[in-house]
């Protein structure tokens, strides 16, 4: 967790929130702690491996941190004044009507719903956003705090079988649990997930991290 968004490391690379990095900090991947200088008003995403420069930043009224858009998003976004409520940047058309950024970007259909990859709500580039069913974005979800509490796993689709005193991974699909054998350890049932997420969900499978 960093500046308190849960940001998950994709492909190797950390996510970082909060700040530009300098050599220094690339090196050692520890950020300041939030408020630590004026830098951290600003929120730049940065892969090991890239840095995209055709983004823009939407300052948030309730929030330190800002949301990141498209160049080509910026101009008819940045008219509303955006906050964060339940995780997600959203604008306050009455009390009881409110706009998503990710939503007013990718302008779904109604019974549609739209997906952030990786799983930070505050990044609204296109190339973080795609199209998806219900199903499509549950599939997408990583474990919360609160289940990996009262989890024996760690993982995703991971747990331990007291009886054979195995771990044992298992996917759900069309409401079904599917079971994929038991294992000596959790990192080799944490991989039989994997390779069923991937078959299963293609590109929404979410990946243990393994």
């Amino acid at each position: 967790m960093i500046y308190g968004v849960d940001i998950p490391a994709i492909d190797g690379n950390l996510l970082l929130i909060g700040f530009v990095p300098d050599e220094s900090t690339k090196r050692n991947l520890h950020p300041p702690p939030l408020g630590h200088d004026s830098r951290s008003r600003r929120t730049n995403l940065w892969r090991a491996d890239a840095f995209s420069v055709h983004m823009k930043e939407i300052p948030l009224t309730n929030s330190p941190l800002v949301a990141l858009v498209d160049d080509e998003d910026f101009a008819p976004v940045s008219k509303y004044c955006w906050h964060v409520s339940q995780g997600y940047v959203v604008h306050s058309v009455t009390p009881l009507t409110k706009l998503r950024l990710h939503r007013v970007v990718m302008r779904p259909d109604k019974e549609q719903l739209v997906d952030h990859k990786n799983h930070n709500p505050l990044d609204c580039r296109k190339s973080n956003l795609r199209i998806a069913t219900k199903a499509d974005n549950n599939r997408n979800q990583i474990l919360s705090s609160k289940r990996k509490a009262g989890a024996s796993s760690e993982y995703k689709g991971v747990y331990w079988h007291k009886r054979d005193q195995k771990w044992r991974a298992q996917i759900g699909l069309n409401y079904k649990r599917i079971m994929l054998g038991n294992f000596s350890s959790e990192l080799e049932a944490a991989r039989a997930y994997n390779r069923a997420a991937k078959l299963f969900f293609g590109q929404f499978a979410f990946l243990n991290p393994v």
